[in-house]
């Protein structure tokens, strides 16, 4: 019997869970080497490439890869055009930043000493715009498995490739090498084992609808970037290149892990949420569910980072990073509610409301900015409490914007979303206690423990307590794993 585009959903999440979590394991080894042999200006300086970058990659994607999902028939032409065209764009990008990339430098770091970080990493623009066809190629396909595949072993090669200039001395070019051969990889392998080139060529026929669709979509995206990386374009300046690394170090290390997390939900739903996006039930049932599962997720996510601020900084960062620790659990808060933010963005993107997420996101940009420049007053920690206060505001008001369009009641929503984070009270009872006693490594490693106990005993034993949707979704996936991770160990010992 051929699946419903709900079940499709929530079952190809293993696929990409999987990933995710190879994905964040490589991450959390990363920082913790980056952060034993790197300095916090070299930190500083490279979130500041990042910030300028950002802004740069998303007006050269101009919102091509996304079109490529967003039609339901995207034949060969169609594709072909998204591909010669994003080839165009990123060749403008990459010229813009080789040829202006002294102003820029000055601009952010307020000295030359980017210029040439600046070009070398200006590849990156190319091949980010080119990536961005290639990979909604596949998720059009619903090629998860093969995507997910090509994704860890180029993050990993790429990884080993930062380690070993890392350990030669190379410092900032280090990471920069490491960014540049991560999608130089996933590109080369997605042409070599899973895709043809497309030819180039531009059919006019098609020019109209991937400008509308992808102009709104690349306005969006363009305030999103310097929304997002706003931290990075302006603490420089507002306090110094090391205020930067330090702060984007606990930040940086949230970010990421929960980034790659939403992505397993948004590289999904978007191609599923696509293709039934005229039939308003199936759309109100996604968003329902979506909003259950997730935020059982989300909240115990963020309870990682809260609770175990101490001991991760510890063992991925250094102790000489310690004074961190309150940083990292004032960005943790914001996780709880950014997965719905990832949420919303993907259902404008799916149900063609990108207009709207590019009004929103406008928004977003004006307070996000006025935070910044309030909280430096107070030091990161002041930048820290500001961005994560005028995060949650502006989520809030994203989710209430598309329940309206999608006419979907809110209290439901309301309802779904608190009932959703009763899977924090177990945690809750025991990690209050830990806060109130004095802590050591001992003490810190211990809890560590009592939450993962917790934690497996709520979202594999008992699923009922974490929801019913993920109980009626997730948990049979993972008790059908249990079962044949057993069955396997049995034939193993009876062979032996």
């Amino acid at each position: 019997m051929r699946k419903s585009k709900t079940d499709e959903l929530f079952n190809g999440m293993s696929v990409q869970t999987i990933a995710m979590i190879i994905i964040a394991a490589v991450e959390m080894l990363m920082f913790s080497f980056w952060s034993r042999h790197l300095t916090k200006q070299d930190f500083g300086y490279m979130a500041a490439i990042g910030g300028i970058l950002a802004i740069v990659e998303c007006i050269s994607f101009a919102g091509l890869g996304s079109a490529i999902v967003q039609k339901k028939d995207a034949s060969r032409e169609f594709i072909s055009t998204a591909f010669t065209l994003s080839l165009i764009l990123g060749l403008i990008g990459m010229f813009v930043v080789l040829v202006f990339a002294p102003q820029l430098a000055v601009l952010v770091a307020d000295n030359e000493y980017l210029t040439t970080p600046l070009r070398v990493m200006s590849i990156n623009v190319l091949l980010l715009t080119l990536l961005s066809v290639s990979g909604n190629q596949l998720i059009k396909q619903l090629r998860f498995k093969r995507k997910a595949v090509i994704t860890i072993s180029s993050y990993i090669c790429s990884s080993g490739l930062g380690i070993i200039l890392a350990l030669k001395g190379f410092g900032l070019y280090a990471l920069i090498a490491a960014s540049i051969a991560t999608p130089l990889f996933s590109l080369v392998l997605m042409y070599l084992t899973s895709l043809k080139i497309p030819r180039l060529g531009i059919h006019k026929k098609y020019i109209s609808g991937i400008v509308s669709y992808g102009g709104w979509l690349t306005t969006g995206s363009i305030i999103n970037s310097f929304t997002q990386k706003a931290d990075s374009l302006m603490l420089s300046r507002l306090l110094s290149v090391e205020a930067l690394g330090a702060y984007n170090r606990p930040a940086g290390f949230v970010n990421n892990i929960s980034t790659q997390i939403n992505g397993i939900f948004d590289t999904v739903l978007f191609p599923l949420l696509s293709d039934i996006q005229d039939d308003a039930q199936k759309v109100h049932d996604v968003l329902l569910r979506s909003i259950s599962l997730l935020n059982s997720c989300s909240i115990v996510l963020a309870a990682i980072f809260f609770f175990n601020a101490e001991l991760i900084i510890t063992v991925f960062f250094g102790s000489q990073w310690i004074e961190l620790v309150p940083i990292m659990r004032v960005v943790a808060i914001a996780v709880i509610f950014k997965i719905d933010g990832r949420l919303v963005d993907c259902f404008f993107r799916s149900l063609n409301l990108v207009r709207l997420g590019a009004i929103l996101r406008f928004v977003q940009g004006g307070i996000v900015i006025v935070a910044i420049i309030i909280g430096a007053r107070f030091g990161i920690m002041g930048v820290a409490v500001a961005i994560t206060l005028s995060d949650i505001l502006v989520i809030l008001m994203k989710v209430l914007a598309l329940v309206l369009s999608v006419k979907v009641n809110v209290w439901e929503v309301i309802t779904r979303w608190f009932f959703s984070w009763r899977s924090i009270l177990p945690i809750l009872a025991i990690s209050i206690p830990y806060l109130l006693i004095p802590h050591s490594l001992i003490i810190n490693i211990v809890y560590a423990a009592c939450f993962t106990l917790v934690f497996l005993c709520e979202f594999v034993i008992w699923p009922q307590i974490v929801g019913k949707d993920y109980a009626a979704t997730v948990g049979p996936q993972i008790k059908k794993l249990m079962k044949k991770v057993s069955f396997n160990n049995k034939n193993s010992k009876n062979s032996k």
